[in-house]
């Protein structure tokens, strides 16, 4: 008895009616497996982030960052990134045009900035960068950040700004690092510490763990991420009843290190924020 139900790898040997129908799942299959494939070989955007202070008599003057964005592309005019130039009563950076010197595969990206305030009791003002090219491959970022001396007068206020003392720098990534203008669910990050310009024994520590990182998140994350560079000790807090702060570092000092007038400056490794918190332990 002939099996009108057999197959072959080359054609479906059956009835034309099911032959029809068997090659058109088969066909569908295919497609389903093809799509499949590519969604999982496409790679995530990618941003490297590297950072290097720049020490000025033995204190840090500011911390050069160059940043290479693989994967995202802008129009001609499009916001491509953005940074807050007032976070609350704290300033930014507050770049200026040619401050953030941008290439691609085409060479030099010219940039157009855009300053957006936002209405009165708003607490954040942007800085928004648009190419005044459509961009091409990779886009490379390279600016230099300004740090405050620690001790020099401020508004009262959380310490997002960057600030230096004691050989070291610290703050909030968002007070100073482009991110892209719009939202994205996930990109592969990478951060790289460039401490040579310090003395030995220096080292670079974020609320998002110590040294070298790479990590698959949302840019916005780094919204949220603080960071410490220099000479860095660790401490646990005597236990308060009812307390979450868990632990704290600091850079190096011969006396306590404040970085807003009476308060220190310390990351919390809380499970629940794992921010910085400037106000948490008094000097």
């Amino acid at each position: 008895m002939v099996n009108h139900m057999a197959m072959s790898s080359r054609s479906c040997r059956v009835p034309n009616a099911m032959k029809r129908y068997c090659c058109a799942r088969l066909s569908l299959a295919a497609a389903v497996a093809l799509s499949a494939a590519n969604a999982v070989a496409q790679p995530l955007p990618a941003i490297d982030i590297t950072l290097a202070p720049i020490p000025k008599a033995g204190e840090i003057a500011a911390v050069d960052v160059v940043q290479i964005f693989q994967g995202y592309v802008a129009s001609s005019g499009e916001p491509a990134f953005s940074v807050p130039s007032r976070i609350a009563t704290t300033s930014g950076q507050n770049y200026a045009n040619g401050d953030i010197s941008a290439s691609d595969a085409e060479g030099p990206l010219p940039l157009a900035l855009t300053n957006i305030a936002s209405p009165a009791g708003h607490f954040l003002d942007l800085q928004v960068f648009a190419p005044l090219r459509a961009t091409n491959g990779p886009i490379t970022l390279k600016y230099r950040a300004a740090a405050a001396p620690a001790m020099s007068p401020r508004p009262r206020g959380p310490s997002y700004d960057l600030r230096g003392s004691n050989g070291g720098f610290g703050g909030a990534f968002f007070s100073f690092l482009l991110l892209p203008a719009q939202r994205q669910d996930k990109a592969h990050v990478t951060l790289t510490w460039s401490l040579d310009g310090l003395p030995a024994g220096a080292e670079g520590v974020t609320t998002s763990g110590p040294g070298n990182l790479a990590m698959d998140i949302p840019p916005s994350d780094l919204n949220t991420v603080f960071l410490l560079g220099g000479r860095i000790s660790q401490h646990a807090p005597p236990p308060r009843a009812g307390s979450r702060h868990t632990g704290s570092v600091n850079l190096h000092s011969r006396r306590p290190h404040c970085f807003n007038g009476p308060r220190r400056h310390s990351a919390s490794f809380s499970p629940i924020s794992r921010m910085l918190r400037q106000t948490s332990t008094r000097c």
